[in-house]
């Protein structure tokens, strides 16, 4: 469960979240809660933000895969009752497939659902299946508020090796020159699996703000400059195959309201002007 609610709303008091809070967390159920400052009876880009992040963190997304038995997969059950995947052999056929990975969560085998089942049941699923098994995957989504210094070694090599991993340098030097508004640009601008976090100093303090893009077996890069937003769409494209949304490149950049200029344009770009705390960050971070 997710609380948001702003601190001096007139209406719904702020109250009534905390207490809200306090009894859903009696209860035991998973819940989180964010007040927001300044913030009245409205919705702001922040709790929109907060809001999309959370159901993707909860319900990741999910894709299909169809893999010749056996599957050479090792799966562990989590504390959560998923069964993930906890490697995939090489030489395998799953990991011919090209789409599984580690950390992947099993929700349906053969169109059944047995994402919460147990172990037990998953293996038994898996072994009446003749020939070949079609899994229903979900692919948590990596945190994208963690300092990236702060994971461990293993979680480290893991990003590297499942998805791209962008670092936007959060120093002093960088966060005066714009790194908050970098950071809040490239996950809008990069698919939820792809990492993005902050990260400690890169070199080449006040020519940033600096980021570096690496993993997929990339060779890792350190960007400078104002427009390593811009490089590093660019490098997405020409490097990783990704193609970034054309109207949400175009929002940032250009912000005219016109027919096609959505209530989500408008918000992300009230969010990046609410995020300036430096005179002219907004204009040297431009594409």
């Amino acid at each position: 469960v997710m609380l948001c609610h702003g601190e001096v709303d007139p209406i719904a008091k702020v109250e009534w979240s905390r207490k809200s809070f306090d009894y859903l967390s009696a209860l035991g159920l998973p819940t989180q809660g964010n007040i927001y400052p300044g913030l009245g009876h409205e919705f702001a880009v922040m709790e929109v933000t907060d809001i999309r992040e959370f159901i993707q963190k909860v319900v990741p997304p999910s894709f299909q895969v169809t893999v010749k038995k056996p599957l050479g997969a090792v799966m562990v059950e989590g504390d959560d009752g998923f069964v993930q995947i906890k490697d995939v052999k090489e030489g395998s056929n799953a990991q011919a497939s090209g789409k599984m990975q580690s950390d992947d969560q099993i929700v349906r085998v053969n169109g059944k659902l047995v994402k919460t089942a147990g172990f037990d049941a998953v293996m038994a699923e898996l072994v009446a299946a003749e020939g070949e098994v079609t899994l229903t995957l979900a692919r948590p989504i990596p945190d994208r508020d963690i300092d990236f210094s702060t994971l461990s070694e293993a979680e480290q090599a893991a990003r590297y090796s499942r998805t791209g991993v962008i670092k936007v340098c959060s120093d002093g030097p960088c966060t005066r020159q714009g790194a908050k508004n970098v950071i809040r640009w490239l996950k809008d601008l990069t698919p939820a699996e792809f990492s993005v976090s902050k990260c400690g100093c890169t070199g080449n303090c006040g020519n940033g703000p600096n980021v570096v893009v690496g993993g997929k077996g990339k060779e890792e890069k350190v960007l400078y400059g104002r427009n390593t937003v811009g490089i590093v769409v660019k490098m997405l494209r020409e490097e990783y195959d990704i193609e970034t949304d054309s109207k949400m490149v175009n929002s940032i950049m250009n912000p005219a309201k016109d027919a096609s200029f959505g209530v989500r344009d408008e918000l992300v770009r009230q969010g990046i002007l609410a995020s300036i705390t430096v005179k002219g960050s907004f204009e040297s971070n431009r594409f």
